[in-house]
Order: C-alpha cells, then structure tokens, then sequence
C-alpha cells in the first residue's frame, strides 16, 4: 500500500471512529471511549448480566448490527435485546452521574 492509500485508509477510519462516538454518545450520554474501556470490563467480569450488556452494546454500536440481526446473533427475540441495551444503557448513564 502506497503512503497515499495508507492516509486515506486512516482518514476513512477515523471519519467511521467519529461518526460511531457520536452515535454512541448520543444514546448513551457518554464518550466512546468511555463506553469502549466499560465494555471491555465487562466482558471481563465474571458478571453473566455485565457480559451481555457488554456483548450486545458491542454489536448494537461498535459492530453497527440492527435489533433483528442482534437477537439472531445472541439466540434471543427482539424485545429481549431492546430491553437489554436499555439496561446496558442504563447503566451506563448511572456510572456517569
């Protein structure tokens, strides 16, 4: 890959970085960055409700995958990931205040 590919590769990602915090943050009221380091404790808890708010916030904004697609890849229905992210979200808001 050229330098110039290599430039236009990082300015496309970061444009997709940005455009993803945004999203995230006006879901959830916090940074990206904040949401990505909490999702990456949960994962790690030994907590199954932190693990699943953690993976199904990872699909919903981080991968970009709809409810549908969500439900199919976690095994459950579409109410059951709606009413998880706002759980996740939830608590998300709750650590920020």
């Amino acid at each position: 890959m050229t330098e110039a590919e290599d430039a236009q590769v990082r300015d496309i990602l970061a444009h997709i970085a940005d455009e993803k915090g945004d999203y995230f943050h006006e879901r959830t009221g916090i940074s990206f960055s904040q949401g990505l380091e909490l999702i990456r404790q949960w994962d790690e808890s030994n907590d199954p409700d932190q693990n699943a708010c953690a993976n199904v916030l990872r699909l919903r904004y981080v991968d970009g995958l709809g409810y549908d697609d969500i439900a199919r890849e976690m095994n459950v229905d579409r109410v059951s990931v709606e009413n998880l992210l706002e759980q996740a979200k939830y608590h998300l808001r709750k650590l920020k205040s």
